[in-house]
């Protein structure tokens, strides 16, 4: 009976994600839509994990200017840069982030936003990403490739706020120096591509929310920038819902575009239509979401990525999706 009792107890404080991680394996973080004057348990958890990068993918926080100014944005970046947990994970886990509209300034906002080019500032003094982006760099989009386990993979941040179009316009989304930038990032060398969005990319315009099927020949041209670079191994990452899923759009890049989106570490909401989505949604109030690659075939499995979004309140997983990397165009 005692040696039952410890087992339970034992159990009981595992941690929250326990990765078999073996040679050849890589372990992503996937944070965003942060409630930065509410407690962030998840950031706890992200500290746990370990993870090899952190991926901060927009509302970071929330700091809509309105009608009180830059002082507002300014003072959610202080408070989120005084969560003690918060400076942990950024001192010890190598990041990238961009921005939605809530770190952008401006609910739902896009080029006409005035304060603009004060925000862009911010941003990027906040992040410490002044050597990443140039200064004369019409918004904050930035790329970076990695190598880890002699395999390589690149992160393309795009900045879906500084050059798009009002909604409604069916006009574009990112602006024609960031196409030609994208172009020439797809050109690269790498076995895995994550496209980062701050608002979704497979998301019926129905819905009522910012989806880039509201710019529907903005979207057609990303999916054939895709298609006409012949880029393997491309898998968006997306934000802005307060809820985490998986959809797909079957031949949509020449392969299956193939998203993953999650945002909303200390909030939630109801999930709304969506005809893309292939998976389980996940809606605890408290999350966290990870992307762990395999990059090795073994005796019994296939290179693959696996993602996870868990309940940090209670450590139960709340969805996982498993991508073969031979889905991806090879």
């Amino acid at each position: 009976m005692f040696r039952i009792i410890v087992l339970v107890f034992l159990v009981g404080f595992a941690p929250l994600v326990s990765w078999a991680q073996n040679n050849a394996t890589t372990l992503i973080g996937v944070l965003g839509c942060i409630r930065e004057k509410q407690p962030v348990p998840a950031f706890t958890h992200y500290i746990d994990a370990k993870p090899d990068l952190c991926l901060w993918i927009g509302d970071n926080v929330y700091g809509d200017t309105k009608s009180v100014g830059l002082p507002a944005l300014q003072e959610s970046y202080k408070l989120l840069g005084q969560n003690s947990s918060f400076n942990i994970l950024r001192k010890n886990t190598p990041y990238m982030a961009t921005w939605d509209d809530h770190d952008f300034g401006l609910n739902d906002g896009g080029k006409l936003y005035p304060l603009k080019v004060d925000t862009r500032k911010e941003f990027i003094s906040f992040w410490k990403i002044e050597k990443e982006i140039p200064e004369d760099r019409d918004g904050i989009y930035y790329a970076k490739t990695f190598k880890d386990h002699g395999h390589t993979y690149q992160v393309i941040m795009l900045d879906v706020r500084y050059n798009r179009d009002s909604i409604g316009s069916n006009g574009d989304v990112l602006g024609e120096n960031q196409w030609k930038w994208l172009e020439g990032c797809l050109k690269e060398k790498a076995e895995l591509r994550f496209i980062v969005s701050g608002f979704q990319i497979l998301l019926d315009k129905e819905s009522g929310s910012e989806t880039w099927d509201n710019f529907s020949n903005a979207r057609q041209r990303l999916f054939n920038t895709i298609n006409n670079s012949n880029a393997k191994g491309v898998v968006f990452l997306t934000g802005d819902q307060h809820y985490g899923e998986v959809c797909r759009l079957k031949n949509g890049i020449g392969y299956d575009a193939i998203e993953l989106q999650f945002c909303g570490l200390n909030q939630t909401e109801k999930p709304e239509f969506n005809s893309y989505r292939v998976s389980t949604v996940a809606t605890s109030l408290n999350s966290s979401a990870y992307i762990k690659i395999n990059w090795e075939k073994s005796g019994t499995d296939l290179p693959h990525l696996l993602f996870k979004i868990y309940n940090t309140d209670n450590g139960g997983m709340e969805l996982e999706y498993r991508i073969n990397l031979s889905e991806l165009g090879y």
